[in-house]
């Protein structure tokens, strides 16, 4: 009896632990009756293939299968395709048209749920795109173009930079979760990225370094670190800098308020060497920095050097109080909305302080540097 009473046990344990690795994901497609409802889970970039069922009068569907961490899955009807994100233990419901398929309807899954906003956003900006090119060839064939080209351009940047503002967003606010790699890789239909300015690769180094941490052994985060490494790759390595290269502007933009309230840019300091540095009143180790630091501005000030310090400070008064003990005689600014500073995770900044040395070209040439190496390095820079 009590070998029986363990067994049953047991059994119950299995049971318990695998409905908690379960996934469902089911729903109704009208107007499939008779149509291969295929299941798809993508590992890395290849789909391996769950299960295929055919749609029968009612129409429904359901699959249910096993899983021990999140993934992405794509459920397909001949060549049409609906893209999820399941984790564990979710029950996702799926309502679609054959006919309208991108207007499904999508409960049960987070991750899922995102895709559709994102793919919805993608849609609207894409209906915008074609919009002005239809605009833009009528009046080339009616040789109107000229007068027009200005205004044309204007709304066409507008409707990428609006929706790469919302595609930033999101990943920011989303990267510890893989559904951020979906929006990273995100094109239009012309097989152009969103995120095609080549100081984007800030974004994917945040999302993998942070992947690295909550799922370090899944197949995404193996093939996002891959893609950051071949990128890196065609900078001639270098990733230690942090920021890659841009055509125009090297490195992301810094408007911040300085004591007065005056919004101060880093491009304001263009044609100079610029330590660019983040620090805090609240930070031992930035306010013991900073005295060795004044010594090497005063040295080279006069040279060709500019200090734009970010402060992190969330209160006025003990950022103003740090600036004046020690006597900062630099361009002094703050981020107010740290820790959620968006500026501290474009430069992935984990820890204070931290500096950038940029080069009068605005690129990035050397990175948490110590005062004697600052200084050695503006001895030969500036002669």
């Amino acid at each position: 009896m009590k070998k029986l009473i363990i067994l049953f046990t047991v059994v119950l344990t299995l049971v318990s632990c695998n409905s908690k690795n379960t996934i469902r994901i089911g729903g109704e497609l009208q107007n499939g009756e008779g149509k291969l409802v295929k299941l798809n889970v993508l590992n890395s970039d290849k789909g391996t293939l769950i299960d295929t069922i055919r749609l029968e009068a009612k129409q429904k569907f359901s699959f249910k299968f096993q899983s021990e961490e999140p993934n992405f899955y794509v459920l397909s009807v001949g060549n049409k395709v609906i893209n999820l994100f399941a984790e564990p233990g979710e029950k996702i419901n799926l309502n679609a048209d054959y006919n309208k398929i991108n207007d499904y309807s999508v409960v049960g899954s987070k991750g899922s749920e995102d895709i559709k906003q994102i793919n919805i956003d993608l849609a609207e900006a894409q209906v915008q795109i074609d919009s002005l090119v239809q605009v833009y060839l009528t009046k080339n064939a009616n040789s109107e173009l000229e007068a027009s080209k200005a205004g044309i351009d204007q709304a066409f940047s507008k409707v990428y930079i609006d929706h790469r503002k919302k595609l930033i967003r999101y990943i920011i606010t989303n990267q510890n979760s893989l559904v951020s790699i979906y929006a990273l890789y995100l094109k239009y239909k012309d097989g152009n990225y969103v995120l095609n300015d080549n100081s984007d690769i800030n974004y994917i180094r945040l999302v993998a370094e942070k992947l690295s941490e909550t799922y370090p052994d899944h197949p995404q985060t193996a093939m996002l670190l891959n893609d950051l490494n071949n990128i890196n790759g065609t900078i001639n390595n270098m990733m230690f800098k942090g920021i890659m290269t841009h055509t125009e502007s090297h490195i992301p933009n810094i408007v911040l308020p300085d004591v007065k309230g005056d919004t101060i840019s880093i491009y304001d300091y263009k044609g100079k060497y610029i330590l660019l540095n983040f620090w805090a009143s609240w930070s031992k180790k930035s306010v013991d920095f900073n005295p060795q630091l004044v010594k090497v501005y005063n040295k080279h000030k006069r040279k060709g050097f500019e200090v734009y310090a970010v402060a992190l400070d969330s209160e006025k008064e003990n950022w103003q109080k740090a600036i004046n003990f020690d006597q900062l005689p630099w361009i002094n600014v703050n981020d107010y909305s740290y820790p959620e500073s968006y500026v501290a995770k474009i430069y992935n900044v984990n820890a204070l302080p931290t500096n950038f040395l940029i080069s009068p070209d605005m690129d990035i040439i050397g990175k948490n540097l110590s005062a004697k190496d600052l200084d050695r390095i503006l001895v030969k820079e500036l002669k």
